[in-house]
């Protein structure tokens, strides 16, 4: 046996030499990492899934959790200067309930006749809407028009030719009392029914429950729940709640500060195509102010919608278009270089990919509106839980 035999060989009579100790080492960290992320991303899916079956119950729950979350602050006010102990709510509730009534009241009653009357104009013209576009582009643009021809679009696409019938026929699928009717045909449907309106109505008593509970004890109730952990060390605890806690300020971040931005973007969009002569303009900017609470939903939509009745609407025009066009430019501006650095401080640390990315993702996964409207923070929340994985336990190993 030479000597570089003898370097290669075992030593101490062990089966492997230090270098295989090594590689197998290596190779069984690997398997059991990515057993681990197999395991985590198994436990995420049905966990989303069985989230996605109780949905009816749980999105009411969910907005009385983000009204709580918005309100907090306002509520912790006026409980330290009415009831000031911790154990007396009644008071700072009735005030609470009042002072939030007495707006929406008066806003109702002064432009809710007319935000309803704009917006079923605005329904009866998308019609009108639609075709004006179509025949611009088919009779002004060749290209489209061979396009639509050689595909046969018109026969494929019947809201091209007949738009009107197609419209109505969507409102007559989503409309409350045609939901009501189908769901009456089918035992279990009236049952979803009947719970998904009671637990809509039942918002108020949720906030009644939740308000005090978060004001009197705050943090403490991640700590008080981590108590289930029972088979874990306390410091493994710690870690559990610190981790919620994140994930309950990413939360409190989002919504606090895309609420308050989508407010302001809707009071600009509503003012500006109003005085600029939009048709339905009021109501166009409210609905896309409010839709940007999904990221870049409502300037997706506002661009379709805005664009061809600036220019095809009644008394459109190039100029309109420009001004139109110049609109989204400011709020844009607004939003990325004023809004969103003051108000939300780039919370999340996700890219604007990641951000379309995950609605996309996560709207699959609950396939309702829960995932889209907990996209963001998910994303964000996941991101944070992978970089404290990293360094907390795959730092050591690998």
């Amino acid at each position: 046996m030479n000597m570089n035999e003898t370097q290669s060989a075992p030593e101490n009579g062990k089966w492997f030499s230090p270098k295989q100790r090594k590689v197998i080492a290596a190779a069984l960290t690997s398997w059991c990492a990515v057993s681990v992320i197999a395991c985590a991303i198994l436990i995420l899916w049905l966990i989303a899934k069985f989230l996605s079956s109780v949905s009816i119950v749980l999105t009411p729950l969910l907005v009385a959790l983000i009204l709580t979350l918005l309100f907090q602050p306002y509520y912790v006010f006026l409980h330290r200067r009415l009831d000031r102990k911790p154990d007396r709510f009644f008071l700072s509730l009735t005030v609470f309930f009042i002072s939030v009534a007495i707006p929406l009241v008066f806003i109702i009653g002064s432009f809710g006749s007319l935000i309803v009357s704009q917006l079923l104009a605005l329904i009866e013209y998308l019609p009108t809407l639609i075709e004006k576009c179509y025949h611009a582009c088919k009779d002004g643009i060749p290209a489209v028009n061979n396009f639509i021809a050689k595909y046969g679009l018109e026969s494929k696409l019947p809201i091209l030719t007949n738009p009107q019938s197609v419209i109505t026929a969507w409102l007559d699928e989503i409309s409350i009392g045609s939901v009501g009717i189908k769901a009456m045909h089918v035992g279990v449907g009236t049952a979803k029914y009947l719970i998904s309106l009671f637990a809509w109505l039942i918002i108020p008593v949720y906030l009644c429950y939740l308000l005090p509970l978060v004001t009197v004890k705050g943090d403490g109730i991640v700590k008080e729940n981590v108590k289930f952990l029972w088979f874990c060390k306390t410091e493994t605890k710690k870690e559990v709640a610190g981790l919620i806690g994140n994930f309950m300020n990413i939360l409190v971040a989002y919504f606090r500060g895309q609420v308050i931005i989508v407010l302001i973007e809707s009071v600009i969009f509503g003012i500006s195509f109003w005085m600029i002569g939009l048709p339905y303009g009021l109501i166009l900017g409210i609905m896309l102010g409010l839709l940007n609470l999904i990221p870049y939903l409502g300037n997706a939509i506002g661009l379709i919608v805005t664009l061809p009745m600036a220019i095809l609407g009644d008394g459109g025009s190039l100029l309109r278009l420009l001004l139109v066009l110049a609109v989204f430019c400011v709020v844009q501006f607004l939003e990325g270089y004023v809004l969103t650095p003051k108000i939300q401080k780039k919370w999340s640390g996700l890219s604007d990919v990641q951000i379309i990315f995950s609605l996309l993702f996560w709207g699959v996964v609950f396939n309702n509106i829960l995932g889209i409207l907990l996209a963001i923070p998910l994303s964000a929340f996941l991101k944070v839980l992978w970089i404290w994985f990293r360094k907390k336990k795959l730092s050591p190993v690998i």
